[in-house]
């Protein structure tokens, strides 16, 4: 006769069983928790928000009045530099004021160069008020010479007819566009229109390689220069019908061709070109005649990769910025601020109306970094606040948190 009944014992079987399934689906599910990335984890808690960060830079002088524009270069181990005086460039030796060369890039009535670069060929490129020029620097021989400055070719902005042109102080549509410089590229760019006898349009763009003005090819006769690509090694171009143009001295590609948005008068294709310290660069266009914004990463091909924007009123109005060594893309716009994770943008701090957000912008380095803004609130009353990376040192006054969005500017 058996020592236990055989009915208790299937019990305890089944009982054994299930206490065993019961520890495999417990051990199971601790690993799938432990090597798993927890769902409600926070992105972002190595940043802070604070009211004390790095110091800003000092503020630029207002476009050069104050100093006079200047480039300094060494040819054979010793210093030189070109300093503008007025409309004339000087042409000097280290702190030695006496010139070795005076020539004139002459202007109008107020007789002012903003800026002066030195191309990699030895052209200087001169910004001038009213006339820019391209003038040869010989670098090979010791002291150096400077030539006498090329004029941009003379183009206006409107239609201008010849027999105005001499009273263009009073005609508007007789005044020079600016010329653009590409440091990339090594180039000018300058779009307007020809002067003809009674003023019919004449629309025409050119590019000014060593002080030789060259037309670009007749199909993109009204590309403007927008803004230099050193990333990709070449220039962004607009043309008339709002289509981007990327140019990289030989061949001038077009983008956006097939994109839906894209705007097809002039009016309504401003876009802006904004590089962030990674070197990363984008493509935006405000909200413009009812369009929707968009936003795009420029990548080496040239292609465009469209970005979604958050679905905000405000989001027309958007600075781009990043932290060093971090790949996320922050963006801060009239009411909030936003960090774009995992294809998303997640929104961290706003500002309700009528406080507003002002003057974002990225200082630092590594882990000194930190996005600095203000936070307006009527004319006199404003506060400055710092995003940054958390550490015991920091003085962190809240974390940050997408789940969680810290309000500012409501009391």
């Amino acid at each position: 006769m058996p020592l236990i009944p055989s009915l208790p014992l299937q019990r305890s079987y089944k009982q054994l069983n299930g206490g065993y399934l019961f520890r495999r689906l417990w051990l199971l599910t601790v690993a799938v928790l432990w090597f798993a990335p927890p769902a409600l984890a926070n992105p972002l808690a190595a940043y802070c928000l604070s009211k004390i960060g790095p110091k800003r830079p000092p503020t630029a002088t207002r476009s050069g009045y104050e100093e006079p524009a200047r480039v300094a270069f060494q040819v054979k181990g010793e210093p030189f530099q070109v300093v503008a005086s007025r409309d004339r460039l000087l042409l000097t030796r280290g702190d030695d004021p006496t010139p070795l060369a005076e020539v004139e890039a002459q202007q109008g009535e107020f007789r002012h160069i903003y800026n002066l670069v030195l191309g990699r060929d030895g052209w200087l490129w001169i910004n001038g008020i009213e006339v820019d020029y391209m003038a040869p620097l010989n670098l090979q021989q010791l002291p150096p010479t400077l030539g006498s400055p090329v004029a941009l070719p003379e183009l206006t902005i409107e239609p201008c007819a010849s027999l105005w042109r001499f009273l263009w102080y009073y005609m508007n549509g007789c005044s020079r566009p600016e010329g653009r410089y590409s440091p990339t590229l090594n180039r000018a760019f300058v779009t307007g229109h020809r002067i003809t006898l009674l003023g019919w349009p004449s629309l025409v763009s050119f590019e000014i390689v060593a002080g030789e003005a060259k037309r670009l090819p007749a199909k993109f006769y009204d590309a403007r220069f927008v803004a230099d690509v050193p990333q990709l090694n070449g220039s962004l171009l607009r043309g008339h019908a709002g289509e981007v143009l990327f140019y990289d001295g030989v061949l001038m590609t077009p983008l956006l061709t097939d994109f839906p948005d894209r705007p097809t008068d002039d009016t309504a294709a401003e876009w802006i070109v904004v590089t962030v310290s990674s070197g990363r660069a984008f493509l935006r266009n405000p909200r413009l005649l009812g369009r929707q914004p968009f936003l795009m990463e420029l990548k080496a091909g040239p292609i465009l990769t469209p970005i979604s924007l958050p679905d905000e009123p405000d989001n027309s109005w958007l600075d781009l910025l990043v932290f060093p060594d971090d790949p996320r893309l922050w963006g801060v716009s009239r009411h909030s601020i936003m960090v774009q994770i995992n294809n998303s943008w997640e929104t961290v701090v706003t500002v309700p109306a009528p406080s507003f957000i002002s003057g974002p912008t990225s200082i630092g380095q590594a882990l000194d970094a930190a996005i600095v803004f203000t936070v307006r609130k009527g004319i006199e009353m404003s506060s400055d606040y710092f995003l940054v990376r958390a550490s015991p040192g920091t003085p962190c006054d809240a974390p940050l948190n997408p789940a969680r969005p810290i309000v500012l500017g409501s009391e």
